[in-house]
């Protein structure tokens, strides 16, 4: 992968530290946020840490490697990327890896990341997208484990989450409710 000037970024500062926020509901509220000021070091292992909330149904147990990157791309909620005064969030069904790739690279050009961290982070953001179902993370896993090819199922997860809050909008609405939903 040959990244351009701009992809490249500043040479990152080991001791930088900026302020970021990442966070996404998936579940009953499992996912682990980062709230607070951290190098480019922290933010990468962080990103490119086991997210601990796949499971194996078969050995009835978790499974290592689901990413916290992939959460953030395919979740089917909501959630928020923000460093400094930019911010990245989506609402329902809107979670998509552009924002995740653009959040990476505002990360990339602040200096944050070397060259390898900011690869290593575009190739799993690309293996995210080949998934781009949180329910599916865990199939892919275990067929990758277990060296089987996998093929990503027909999801419809995104379209189904902003049908049910529409539903939710509309019967707020017939009771009085004003709703903003930006």
């Amino acid at each position: 992968m040959n990244l351009s000037n701009d992809q490249k970024g500043v040479e990152p500062m080991e001791n930088k530290k900026v302020y970021v926020e990442i966070y996404c509901k998936i579940y009953t509220d499992n996912f682990e946020g980062l709230i607070g000021e951290f190098t480019g070091k922290e933010i990468f292992d962080y990103l490119a840490s086991s997210c601990g909330c796949s499971f194996d149904p078969l050995n009835e147990k978790i499974i290592d490697g689901d990413l916290n990157l992939w959460y953030l791309g395919c979740n089917e909620k909501f959630g928020l990327m923000k460093v400094e005064e930019t911010e990245y969030g989506w609402s329902f069904g809107e979670s998509s890896f552009d924002r995740v790739q653009s959040f990476i690279g505002d990360l990339n050009a602040r200096g944050l990341f070397t060259e390898d961290h900011y690869r290593a982070l575009c190739e799993k953001i690309q293996e995210g997208r080949q998934i781009d179902d949180m329910y599916e993370i865990g199939n892919y896993l275990v067929a990758k484990r277990e060296g089987k090819p996998w093929i990503k199922p027909e999801s419809h997860m995104r379209e189904g989450m902003k049908r049910l809050l529409n539903v939710v909008i509309k019967k707020f609405e017939k009771d009085g409710y004003k709703v903003y939903h930006p």
